[in-house]
């Protein structure tokens, strides 16, 4: 669908929701990511290698 391995996805999804950047919700098999506000579109618009170094820098320390 977007052109990444599940795993990798998964991994990528689990940095952003340490980073407080997403929230999930599980129903049945099915887990599903919201963003935590609209601000973080416009990040990810603006600069998503940025937002992405961010993030990582962010668990790290967490």
């Amino acid at each position: 669908m977007i052109g990444i391995e599940p795993a990798h996805l998964s991994q990528q999804l689990a940095v952003l929701r340490r980073a407080n950047l997403v929230v999930s919700r599980k129903e049945g098999s099915t887990v599903y990511y919201s963003l935590t506000s609209p601000h973080v579109a416009e990040l990810l618009a603006v600069s998503p290698t940025q937002v992405a170094k961010w993030a990582r820098r962010t668990v790290d320390v967490l």
